[in-house]
């Protein structure tokens, strides 16, 4: 398991077309977007074992896509935040 810390506003990059930000940090209580194709499905990892678990029963599992409208805000969210940051950062100097 790889481990790095990160901060509000800073993204991990993911393989070509994965982006995680952190969005907020609040306590024990950390926010993330997450940018990636439409197609890559994403899940909390206790809903992907209920699903893993459901596949096994052989359910179909219809998997949740996000919308591009919902992928476009979350985009201004992260700039803004990353914005935030920054001017942050600039007068901490």
């Amino acid at each position: 398991m790889l481990v790095m810390t990160r901060r509000q506003g800073e993204t991990i990059v993911i393989g070509d077309d994965v982006k995680i930000t952190i969005l907020t940090v609040i306590k024990d209580c950390v926010r993330m977007g997450v940018e990636a194709p439409q197609e890559t499905p994403i899940y909390r990892e206790e809903i992907y074992n209920i699903l893993g678990e459901k596949k096994e029963d052989g359910a179909t599992i219809k998997s949740e896509k996000t919308t591009h409208s919902n992928n476009k805000k979350i985009s201004r969210k992260i700039k803004k935040i990353q914005e935030k940051v920054e001017n942050q950062t600039k007068n901490e100097k």
